[in-house]
């Protein structure tokens, strides 16, 4: 197999040693790793333009970003990744509200502030933003992310840089047949499997709505979601039945392992045909990994994964996982059993921006009125903002709206949490529990 790779237009073909190019639609910023021959001619920076062809084809258009320091003998590292990376790289600078218009126009202009101008959203024009909803305070990419959370419709990088806004489904034109492979392995679980849904939206708005579900005759298994971004009942229903026709079937993904095909791609249509379990059907192939050395040229490739994305709700938790869901106007809400069933903790008719979990006794929640702490699973909450120094910001407790929160990984003693007031940002920042604060104003 021949390759080519392009760094700003100059050419490092024979530099390339082996590559391992990884595009997935759960995960859409897709990566491409190289190891390169040491004798590099010239430094490479981060964020140089990236071309990578494979047997002629180009399969990938992005930017540089890790590259090694620490060289081996003979060989040096380079991460490069998908232009959906510089939506990642951009902040908003600025508060945006919706005055009702569709997913595609609040997709595109994040992804213009991003200067990601090629694109094809056509898809996304179908649904749209509430009027009011606003995104302030967060990277271009975590702002694209909330808007598709309205729409049942995917956003990946395509092989020529292109941002492609679309349904990942098997009912289109088939783009290639498969019927022979180095390895075939295919995994039904029907852990994904719910037949009731609840969405828990603004000011105290409830959809909760269960669908009979032949494979879950005798149990009911829920899963809930909370966002303050749904503001009307259609909404939230129309929500809450998306989810459902999400999780109506156990999950089937089948994963190959077959030699190189450089015309293969996230999104295509696939035939695959195999005799000795009798399966022939269409699939959607949503992950690929490619593999090339001097030696082999391969690719494993997924087909019929699920990544649904509603607020975070990605695949389904360990079936003994503690769940907690923050609400907007009904506090925290707990499940001991992975999201099957649920019920308020003692942190009730609160308005919660987020939570923090440390672990399944200890969980942060900042709200409207404060920023409280649990020990104990929910049954008891403290306000550890109620008569706490505040850092001496001449803003008293009362009049702050406490927005985000998030513990230290290696300790969760050290609390920080993002607050407004009156069009200023401060983040207060706590290395005692809460016990005391100190702050500092960003914006």
């Amino acid at each position: 197999m021949s390759i080519q790779l392009l760094i700003n237009a100059v050419d490092f073909s024979s530099y390339v040693i082996s590559s391992e190019r990884y595009n997935c639609v759960c995960k859409p910023i897709g990566t491409l790793d190289l190891q390169l021959a040491a004798n590099l001619p010239a430094n490479i920076d981060t964020y140089q333009d990236v071309e990578f062809w494979e047997d002629g084809v180009k399969v990938f258009t992005g930017y540089t970003g890790e590259f090694g320091e620490k060289r081996l003998p003979y060989e040096v590292p380079l991460q490069c990744f998908d232009v959906l990376i510089k939506a990642k790289d951009t902040w908003l600078e600025t508060n945006y509200i919706s005055n009702g218009e569709t997913v595609g126009h609040w997709v595109g202009v994040f992804l213009s502030l991003a200067g990601l101008n090629n694109r094809n959203l056509g898809a996304l024009e179908e649904y749209n933003i509430f009027e009011g909803f606003g995104w302030q305070y967060m990277t271009a990419w975590d702002a694209i992310t909330q808007a598709l959370q309205m729409c049942p419709y995917q956003l990946y990088a395509d092989r020529n840089g292109v941002i492609q806004g679309t349904s990942m489904n098997k009912y289109g034109a088939v783009s290639a047949t498969i019927t022979d492979y180095m390895s075939y392995e295919r995994t039904r679980d029907d852990g994904y499997l719910r037949n009731r849904a609840v969405v828990f939206g603004y000011d105290g708005l409830v959809a909760d709505i269960i669908w009979p579900n032949t494979y879950l005759p005798n149990e009911t298994r829920a899963v809930v979601v909370a966002t303050g971004q749904i503001y009307n009942q259609p909404t939230a229903d129309e929500i809450a039945r998306r989810m459902l026709y999400e999780f109506s079937s156990p999950l089937d993904v089948k994963v190959l392992t077959i030699p190189g095909d450089p015309s293969l791609e996230i999104g295509n249509v696939i035939k695959l045909t195999d005799s000795w379990s009798g399966f022939d059907a269409s699939c959607v192939l949503t992950s690929l990994q490619a593999t090339y050395d001097k030696e082999t040229y391969k690719l494993e490739i997924a087909l019929d994964e699920r990544c649904p994305k509603f607020w975070g709700w990605d695949t389904p938790p360990p079936e003994e996982m503690i769940m907690y869901a923050a609400t907007w106007g009904q506090g925290v809400y707990r499940s001991p059993d992975a999201g099957v069933s649920w019920g308020v903790t003692a942190l009730a008719a609160n308005y919660v921006y987020a939570i923090n979990v440390v672990n399944d006794d200890v969980v942060w929640a900042s709200c409207q009125d404060g920023v409280y702490y649990t020990e104990d699973k929910g049954g008891t909450w403290t306000n550890q903002t109620m008569g706490n120094p505040l850092g001496g910001t001449g803003v008293v407790e009362a009049n702050l709206d406490w927005i985000g929160i998030v513990t230290a990984h290696n300790d969760p003693s050290y609390v920080y949490v993002l607050a407004t007031y009156d069009g200023f940002t401060w983040i207060y920042y706590s290395l005692d529990n809460g016990f005391s604060w100190n702050s500092r104003r960003i914006f």
